[in-house]
């Protein structure tokens, strides 16, 4: 230890050279260094912010191409389901039809409609509580009042469950 404290306390021309020389060396390496860190970093978090908004817009296409398949549904069955199809022989045969577009849409848990009478056509089928009316629901309100267009609800509690 003595020896490396002597070595500093005496500097020679030679050492004086060399420090000089390891200095000269090692602050560019240092600095080009520091600079390429930062440019990396930077590099990496645009590339980062790049994938993220690739798949959010890819996620935003996929969401818009599903409700845009359940709109087309919502519209054939808007077209289907006339007054008389409440009755009870076509009652069975609207069930048929919302059996078989769930048996193809495994991502639909219940297809169902009301009317202002108050008939209520679901599949499955569930037994509503008694005096179930669709056309007191929050859902069938906001149907009517936007006459001939097609809503979007917020999620809520089904009265079947």
């Amino acid at each position: 230890m003595k020896k490396i404290l002597d070595w500093f306390k005496h500097p020679s021309l030679s050492k004086r050279l060399a420090v000089s020389f390891l200095l000269i060396l090692t602050l560019p390496v240092l600095i080009l260094s520091g600079v390429s860190y930062y440019t990396a970093g930077s590099s990496i978090e645009e590339e980062i912010m790049r994938s993220a908004k690739n798949s959010v817009d890819q996620l935003n296409e996929t969401i818009d191409q599903n409700i845009e398949k359940k709109a087309d549904a919502v519209t054939y069955f808007s077209e289907v389901i006339k007054e008389k199809v409440y009755k009870e022989k076509g009652q069975a045969s609207l069930r048929q039809k919302f059996e078989q577009y769930a048996r193809q849409n495994k991502d639909v848990e219940a297809v169902f409609t009301g009317s202002v009478d108050g008939i209520y056509v679901q599949h499955p089928y569930t037994k509503m509580p008694d005096g179930y009316n669709p056309a007191e629901r929050p859902w069938f309100q906001e149907a009517v009042e936007k006459k001939g267009e097609i809503i979007v609800t917020d999620p809520y509690t089904s009265a079947a469950t």
